[in-house]
């Protein structure tokens, strides 16, 4: 049975008038310090006897946070399950406008592959960019707030994933800049006509009659290599190798021809050609088109190693 405060606050006084009595005035000083030391041990004693004990606790662990599911692994970084799905709902729509739905998962799969890529070369190279939310506001201010949302469900695109997607294109812009920098200004260049035709016995032909003196321009005028090239006499004008006005697999014999020559017919998986050097520069400046083409190629030859030593993981399909 527990005493209470007051029990023990009346037998406290009890004592208190006692001692006051025994020791008298010189002792009172004395007994008034003890008093207060035996009054808080008092309240303290009847408090801890009153107060109700705490229940004790269980402990109960949080349960443990799912762990999302990796497609594949890129030189040791994850591609989430969940990110390859949402490239592909936005690349469907694309890869069904150009026919090439049957590619799309190889298509989702190495531009995912080519983002790692791009990005740890981008901080190896410590590239500085824009940062791309103020790129994404200048964007979004050239357009009304309803234009941009349309657009972001059009494409199947949140306003967290378009800024994203606008990181890794500065990014890759960045490295393509850095990657390319080297390409020089200037190359090996030739000017040329072509002729093309579907089946060798119809460039065998045409080739005899321009041996026997029939104008190229003449034959250009059904048979030219481009659309274009069928109103200028088949001239393809100054080109260099590489950005595939030809078709890569004739192309060295196509430059090795003598300036003012013509060729023998060519076998190409793009059909029969002949081709005709008026004149070749060893050392000319490139136009900013070609130069820009050189630099594309070039690009895609550093992606094409990059991806060809990099530790590529399939995890989950």
């Amino acid at each position: 049975m527990q005493v209470s405060f007051f029990v023990l606050h009346y037998v406290y006084m009890l004592w208190y008038n006692v001692m006051v009595s025994l020791c008298g005035v010189f002792m009172k000083r004395l007994v008034v310090h003890l008093s207060i030391g035996i009054s808080i041990l008092i309240l303290f004693t009847a408090c801890a006897r009153t107060a109700p004990k705490p229940s004790a606790r269980r402990f109960i662990p949080a349960p443990p946070t799912p762990t999302p599911p990796v497609a594949l692994s890129v030189n040791g970084v994850p591609i989430l399950k969940e990110t390859v799905d949402t490239r592909r709902a936005m690349l469907q729509p694309v890869a069904e406008k150009i026919g090439a739905s049957s590619n799309l998962e190889s298509l989702v799969i190495d531009t995912l592959i080519d983002r790692v890529l791009i990005e740890k070369t981008a901080d190896a190279l410590g590239v500085q960019n824009v940062p791309a939310a103020e790129k994404v506001t200048r964007l979004r201010e050239t357009v009304s707030p309803d234009t941009f949302g349309a657009w972001l469900e059009k494409n199947r695109l949140s306003a967290e994933n378009f800024e994203v997607t606008v990181r890794a294109e500065m990014e890759a812009q960045a490295v393509f800049n850095a990657v390319t920098a080297s390409v020089p200004q200037s190359a090996a260049q030739i000017h040329a006509r072509c002729l093309r035709f579907a089946d060798e016995p119809a460039a065998q032909a045409a080739r005899r009659q321009l041996a026997d003196g029939t104008p190229f321009a003449a034959l250009a005028a059904t048979n030219a290599c481009t659309a274009d090239a069928k109103s200028h006499g088949g001239d393809l004008g100054w080109f260099p190798a590489g950005i595939g006005v030809l078709p890569a697999d004739i192309e060295p014999a196509a430059f090795a021809i003598q300036p003012g020559s013509t060729g023998d017919v060519l076998a190409s998986g793009d059909g029969f050609f002949i081709i005709r050097v008026e004149t070749r520069a060893d050392n000319r400046p490139l136009t900013p088109e070609h130069h820009y083409q050189l630099r594309v190629v070039a690009f895609r030859q550093w992606l094409a190693n990059q991806r060809a030593s990099a530790h590529i993981e399939r995890i989950a399909n």
